[in-house]
């Protein structure tokens, strides 16, 4: 996962990624599964919310590839010419249910635990008439998710402004992440309506083992000192 922070004046060009890095992913062997995302806080999952100058890329290689040849793919090299910061996370998945644009691409045979720092995305199709009620539910959850000792950074990421939303947060542990999951009681409300109203037409949730994390998010390295 790579997190890109682009000066005002190239806000325009940062946007024409979000339409060319998918057909460039596409036609390259490497990549086996990529999305490329706008950004927010996560907040609201309204337009509203949306960081204009701040901008996501999700990239999955191949299992023979290197890691390292990443770095040489050409939207990656083209962001690194337009980006003033960026932070990269490489990252393992160890639990994932669920799909994404009808694709399992982090498909795990045996679900692990693991020591250390976690990343994870929650990503969902919300059915158009769920839409309003849906967002209504988004701010308790955000604010307890903000407010959590065990979260380290969370961003909100979305293929559209509205509709396919998502989050993007690194925790502390394995330990810090379950207990927002399944004991913080805005949350689980959350899970709870999602049983009953069955409010999503997709859905994906994906953890990972953070490996390394390099460069900096709004100035500093999210994972230094743990």
């Amino acid at each position: 996962m790579f997190i890109w922070h682009v000066a005002r004046t190239k806000v325009l060009r940062a946007g024409s990624h979000m339409a060319f890095d998918p057909l460039e992913f596409r036609r390259d062997p490497r990549v086996r599964f990529s999305r490329a995302l706008g950004t927010g806080s996560g907040r609201t999952f309204t337009i509203s919310d949306a960081d204009s100058q701040q901008w996501a890329t999700l990239v999955a290689l191949n299992d023979h590839v290197d890691d390292a040849e990443v770095h040489e793919l050409s939207p990656i090299l083209k962001w690194r010419g337009i980006a003033d910061e960026h932070l990269h996370l490489r990252m393992r998945p160890i639990a994932s249910r669920g799909t994404w644009g009808g694709r399992e691409p982090f498909a795990v045979a045996n679900m692990e635990e693991a020591t250390g720092p976690i990343a994870a995305i929650t990503r969902a199709r919300v059915k158009a008439r769920y839409w309003r009620r849906f967002n209504t539910e988004v701010p308790p959850v955000s604010a307890d998710l903000h407010s959590n000792p065990g979260l380290v950074a969370a961003i909100g990421i979305g293929e559209y402004p509205v509709g396919l939303q998502g989050t993007f947060s690194i925790w502390r542990d394995s330990q810090s992440l379950n207990e927002f999951a399944y004991r913080a009681r805005p949350h689980a409300r959350a899970i709870d309506l999602t049983h009953s109203l069955q409010w999503y037409a997709e859905e994906m949730f994906t953890r990972f083992a953070v490996a390394s994390c390099e460069g900096t998010l709004r100035g500093v390295n999210p994972l230094a000192g743990l």
